[in-house]
């Protein structure tokens, strides 16, 4: 009877053995199971839209609904680049962009000054290509201005070439800076001089 107590013994120190294996590895798959679980989720909900947001060199800081000057000369650059460089089979994309930015007050009178822009250059055959040379912000007053040269193409064949000046206005709600204006002006009116 004494072997048989020490097979029962032995036999139990390795039953516990066992629990002790199969618990840490039950516990180890739930682990796992809800990590996946979690990633599932976060990958269900990640949203399937693209942003255009300005390339910045340093943070944004918003203090008092005034955006910094570098964001507001980045989202100057872009908005110009956007409105200025066009082609009659780019339009469709570049107003797209465009009116994501755009203030919901000017939305309509935008989309329909782009509309009528897109269906000026389909039938001209016009492109236009900006090469920013300054830009002028002033944070304060949500206003901007973006000088460079112009170059205007006919099909292959440029056309022309001038140096033009663009104001910007911003309309700044909470952290979130909309396109309230884009419109030429004279050099002499510039508040950057």
């Amino acid at each position: 009877m004494g072997g048989l107590t020490m097979d029962i013994g032995e036999a139990t120190g390795r039953v516990r053995s066992i629990s002790r294996v199969t618990a840490m590895l039950a516990c180890l798959c739930l682990a796992l199971t809800v990590a996946v679980i979690a990633l599932a989720l976060s990958v269900m909900a990640k949203r399937g839209e693209v942003v255009l947001v300005p390339t910045l060199s340093s943070e944004l800081r918003m203090i008092s609904g005034t955006p910094s000057a570098e964001y507001m000369e980045a989202m100057t650059r872009d908005v110009a680049a956007l409105m200025l460089n066009r082609h009659p089979n780019n339009t469709e994309y570049f107003r797209e962009n465009i009116l994501r930015m755009v203030h919901a007050s000017v939305y309509a009178q935008i989309e329909r000054e782009l509309d009528a822009a897109r269906q000026e250059r389909v039938r001209t055959r016009t492109s236009t290509v900006f090469h920013p040379v300054s830009i002028y912000v002033d944070p304060e007053d949500r206003y901007s201005e973006i000088t460079g040269i112009l170059r205007t193409y006919v099909g292959p064949e440029q056309v022309g070439e001038e140096t033009k000046t663009f104001a910007v206005r911003w309309i700044v709600e909470g952290l979130t800076v909309r396109l309230a204006d884009f419109s030429e002006i004279e050099r002499a009116n510039s508040r950057a001089r």
